[in-house]
C-alpha cells in the first residue's frame, strides 16, 4: 500500500527514489512489523498486544519518513510537523486496536476488524503524512544521477509485491493443513478417553469430547457458548471452585436427569487462559456407597 500510493504522488517535477534510502524503508518495514507481531503474541495479557500494536505502528511511520527521506524532488521539501504528529499517533493507535483485535480470531469482528483496523492503519499514516508535504520548486536543485526512475521503481514494487504474496499464500495453507492435521489429532486423542472432556475459555464451553457427549445426552453444538457452571454442572459447596484441581459436584444431562461426577480440571498449555475439565461419572460409586451403607 505504502510503495504503491508513492509510484502515485506524481507532483509535475522531475522526480527519482534514493535506493539506499528505498530499500532501508523496507527492511525497517519488516523487522518492525516481525518484532511487533511477535511481542503481541508474546502472552494473552492485554499489555503485550497493545505494545505490539504501538511497535507495529511506529515501524510504519519510520517506514514511510524514512522513504520520504529517499523521494528525490527538484525542489525544497517542508513539512508541517502537527499533521506528521497526527499520522504517527493515528497509525500506533489503530495499529494497537488491530492488535487487540486479532486477539480473538474466532470472532468476526477480531477476524475482519483486525485486518481492517491495520489497513487504515497503514492509510491514515501515509495519506496524514503527505498531506503534512509541502514541495517548493526550487531550480538550483536537481534530482540525483543515482536516483532510481518512477518507471523502474514501479517493476521493482511489482515484483516485490508478487514475492510478498505468493510467500504469504503458501505459509497460509501450509500453516492451515499442519493445524487442520494436529486439531484432529487431538480430537480423536480426546474421543479416546473414557472421562468426559470440556475445554473452557473465558468461562465458555468451546469444545468437549464424545465420552461427555454420550454422558450427557447433549451435542457438541448444544453446549458450545454455554456457560460451564451456569446451567450444566453444579460443584459442591456455595461457590464454584473454578481452580480447584478436584471436586464432586452434578452434571445436567439433556434429559434434564442429576449425574453425580468427579471433576478434574488443569490450565490448557496449547490454548491461552483456557482450562480442560475432566468430569467422571460417579452413578454406579455412589449407588455401592448406598448399598454398603
Amino acid at each position: 500500500t505504502h510503495f504503491l500510493a508513492m509510484l502515485a504522488f506524481a507532483p509535475t517535477l522531475p522526480t527519482g527514489y534514493d535506493p539506499f534510502l528505498t530499500t532501508l524503508s523496507l527492511l525497517i518495514a519488516v523487522v518492525a512489523l516481525t518484532g511487533a507481531f511477535g511481542i503481541a503474541g508474546w502472552s494473552s495479557k492485554s499489555f503485550h498486544p497493545r505494545l505490539g500494536g504501538a511497535l507495529a505502528g511506529l515501524g510504519i511511520s519510520a517506514m514511510h519518513y524514512t522513504g520520504m527521506a529517499g523521494f528525490q524532488v527538484a525542489g525544497q521539501v517542508q513539512w508541517d510537523t502537527s499533521y506528521v504528529a497526527a499520522s504517527v499517533i493515528a497509525s500506533m493507535l489503530l495499529g494497537m486496536l488491530a492488535m487487540h483485535l486479532a486477539r480473538r480470531p474466532d470472532s468476526w469482528h477480531g477476524r475482519y476488524g483486525a485486518g481492517l483496523a491495520f489497513v487504515l492503519a497503514i492509510c491514515s499514516l501515509h495519506f496524514t503524512g503527505m498531506a503534512a508535504v509541502t514541495i517548493l520548486p526550487d531550480p538550483l536543485v536537481d534530482v540525483p544521477l543515482g536516483a532510481v526512475p518512477k518507471h523502474v521503481m514501479v517493476f521493482f514494487i511489482a515484483a516485490a509485491s508478487a514475492l510478498v504474496l505468493a510467500i504469504g499464500i503458501a505459509a497460509y495453507f501450509a500453516d492451515k493443513s499442519a493445524r487442520g492435521e494436529g486439531q484432529a489429532r487431538l480430537r480423536r486423542l480426546a474421543n479416546a478417553a473414557i472421562e468426559g472432556l470440556i475445554i473452557v475459555k473465558d468461562d465458555r464451553i468451546i469444545d468437549v469430547n464424545t465420552s461427555f457427549e454420550e454422558l450427557t445426552g447433549y451435542r457438541r453444538d448444544q453446549v458450545v457458548n454455554r456457560g460451564l457452571f451456569d446451567t450444566i454442572l453444579a460443584l459442591e459447596g456455595d461457590v464454584p471452585a473454578l481452580d480447584a484441581v478436584k471436586n464432586e459436584g452434578m452434571l445436567r444431562g439433556a434429559d434434564g436427569r442429576l449425574i453425580p461426577v468427579e471433576l478434574l480440571s488443569k490450565p490448557a498449555d496449547s490454548l491461552a487462559g483456557s482450562r480442560v475439565y475432566s468430569v467422571r461419572d460417579l452413578t454406579e460409586k455412589k449407588m455401592a456407597e448406598g448399598r454398603i451403607h
